[in-house]
C-alpha cells in the first residue's frame, strides 16, 4: 500500500487559542486534508465523515461505502489511521491520545477542541465581531475571510423577525449586497490596523472608477497589506529623523 504524503498543518497550541484562531485553524486544516482524495473522504462532507470509537470499534469503520466495495475496507481503514494522525500532529499533544482513540467525526474532534479552550459556538455571531482583532502571525486574507464567514453567519433567516422593523418577518433569506461587500472588506482592513483604509484610498483611487469596485482588486490590496504598512513606517521614520535633526540644530 502507498505511503500517504500530505503537508503537515499549522499546529494549534496548548493554551491562548481564541475562536478566531481555532477558525483559521480548522480552515487551513481542511483545505490541506481536502487535497488529498484519500483524505477528503473523512472530512463533514465525504461518504466516510463518521467512524466509530476504537472502543467499540478497532477498525473504526463498519462497511463500505459511497461507491467502495467490501474489497476497499482495508484501504480506507489504513487511510482513516493516517487521517486522524495528522488531524493529531496538528493539535496540541495533550489531545493526541483523546482524538485518535475516541474520535467519531472530524466535527467530534472540533467540538472536543472548543470545550477544551472553552470557545464553543454559540448562536450571538454579530456580537463576535466586536471584540476582533487580527493577531500578527495571521495573513490578511485568512482574517478578512473569517471576518466575512462571521458576518454570514450573522445574516437573518427567512422566517425571522425584526422587531426593531416593527416586527418584520423576513420573507427571504438575507443577502450580502455589493455595497455589503464593499462594507465588510472596509472593516477587515480597519481591523487589521486603522491605518489600511487610508493607505488603500490614497493608493487605489486614481484606479477605482466609476466602472470599477474596490473589490475587483480585494486579493491585490489584502496581498500588499504588509507591503502598504512597512511603506509607511519607513515614511514615519524619517519624519521622526528629520523631527531629530531639526532640534540637533
Amino acid at each position: 500500500m502507498d505511503p500517504i504524503k500530505i503537508t503537515i498543518p499549522r499546529k494549534l497550541t496548548g493554551k491562548g487559542v481564541t475562536h478566531f484562531m481555532f477558525n483559521i485553524w480548522r480552515d487551513e486544516l481542511e483545505s490541506i486534508l481536502a487535497k488529498d482524495s484519500h483524505m477528503a473522504v473523512f472530512l463533514p462532507n465525504g461518504v466516510y465523515s463518521t467512524w466509530e470509537s476504537y472502543a467499540k470499534n478497532p477498525d473504526r469503520i463498519k462497511k463500505a461505502a459511497g461507491d467502495d466495495k467490501k474489497g476497499h475496507l482495508a484501504a480506507r481503514r489504513y487511510q482513516l489511521r493516517a487521517f486522524l494522525n495528522i488531524v493529531a500532529d496538528a493539535c496540541d499533544s495533550s489531545h493526541n491520545r483523546d482524538i485518535i482513540l475516541n474520535s467519531t467525526s472530524l466535527h467530534w474532534i472540533y467540538n472536543r477542541l472548543q470545550e477544551e479552550y472553552n470557545i464553543q459556538e454559540n448562536k450571538m455571531h454579530f456580537l463576535n465581531l466586536f471584540n476582533l482583532c487580527c493577531p500578527p502571525e495571521i495573513s490578511a486574507l485568512d482574517f478578512y475571510n473569517h471576518y466575512r464567514k462571521l458576518v454570514i453567519a450573522s445574516l437573518k433567516k427567512k422566517g425571522d423577525t425584526i422587531k426593531w422593523q416593527t416586527s418584520k418577518v423576513l420573507k427571504a433569506n438575507e443577502a450580502l449586497s455589493p455595497t455589503f461587500e464593499e462594507m465588510i472588506l472596509a472593516f477587515a482592513l480597519s481591523l487589521i490596523d486603522p491605518r489600511l483604509p487610508g493607505l488603500v484610498k490614497d493608493n487605489y483611487n486614481f484606479i477605482i472608477g466609476e466602472k470599477e469596485s474596490v473589490m475587483d482588486h480585494k486579493m491585490d490590496i489584502l496581498n500588499k497589506v504588509p507591503i502598504l504598512l512597512t511603506k509607511t513606517e519607513e515614511d514615519l521614520l524619517v519624519e521622526v529623523n528629520c523631527d531629530i535633526d531639526q532640534l540637533a540644530r
